[in-house]
C-alpha cells in the first residue's frame, strides 16, 4: 500500500515537472516564448530616438534592430520595436502601466512592458549616459516568459534630472539588453490543454504574480 502510494506521488510529480522542464530547453526550429531564455542585446542601427521623462519616440513605428547574442531558438537577426509613452521616469519611483508592445520578434514573439524605473545619469566625456530599467514579459501563443531589461540613450551634453524640468526633448542614440527570466506557471485552463490539470489542483500549483 505504501508502495503503490509513493508510486502515484511519483508519477504526479513527473507529470507536473514535465512542461516546467520541457519550457527551459531549446527545441531546435522552434520559438515558442515558452522555450525564451538567456539574453539578447540591440541597438539602433545608427537611428536616433526623441524622448523626455515621459515617453520615447522612434521617429518611425518599426525600426529594424540587430538581435545579437540571442538564445532565441528559431529567431533570425531581424527585430521591430516601438514607440512608448506614460514612462514618469524622473518622479522618483518605479512606474507600473498597463502592458503594451516594446519589441516584436520576427516570429511574431512580442516583449510587452509592465513597468520603469527612473532614470539614472552617468557622465562621459562631452555626453551622458541615461539609463532606462523596465521589466516586463514575452508573449507568443498564450505563453509567457518574464523579462527585464534596459534601454540606454547617448545625449550630446552634461545632463541629470533636472535638465527635465521643461517641455524640452532629446535626441540620442540608443542601445539595450533585454533577458529572459523565468516561466510562468500557466493558469488552470493553460493546464487543461496540457494534460496536467488534475495533478495540477493535487499539489495546489497557481500562477506566480510577477
Amino acid at each position: 500500500m505504501i508502495a503503490k502510494s509513493l508510486k502515484q506521488i511519483a508519477f504526479a510529480t513527473i507529470i507536473v515537472s514535465a512542461p516546467l522542464a520541457v519550457a527551459t530547453v531549446f527545441n531546435a526550429g522552434t520559438a515558442n516564448a515558452a522555450v525564451l531564455s538567456g539574453n539578447f542585446s540591440f541597438d539602433g542601427a545608427g537611428n536616433t530616438i526623441s524622448f523626455d521623462e515621459n515617453m520615447l519616440d522612434f521617429a518611425n513605428d518599426g525600426i529594424v534592430l540587430s538581435l545579437k547574442d540571442g538564445y532565441f531558438a528559431g529567431v533570425d537577426s531581424d527585430a521591430k520595436i516601438f514607440d512608448i509613452s506614460g514612462l514618469a521616469a524622473v518622479d522618483n519611483m518605479d512606474t507600473d502601466i498597463a502592458p503594451v508592445t516594446f519589441i516584436e520578434l520576427s516570429d511574431g514573439t512580442t516583449l510587452n512592458l509592465t513597468s520603469f524605473n527612473d532614470f539614472t545619469f552617468t557622465p562621459q566625456m562631452g555626453t551622458t549616459d541615461i539609463n532606462l530599467g523596465f521589466s516586463g514579459f514575452f508573449l507568443n501563443g498564450g505563453d509567457m516568459t518574464d523579462a527585464a531589461g534596459s534601454i540606454t540613450f547617448q545625449v550630446i551634453g552634461q545632463l541629470d534630472k533636472d535638465s527635465f524640468a521643461g517641455d524640452e526633448k532629446f535626441q540620442a542614440s540608443f542601445s539595450g539588453v533585454v533577458f529572459a527570466e523565468k516561466v510562468r506557471v500557466p493558469e488552470p485552463a493553460t493546464m487543461l490543454g496540457l494534460g496536467v490539470v488534475a495533478a495540477g489542483s493535487a499539489f495546489g500549483l497557481k500562477k506566480k504574480n510577477s
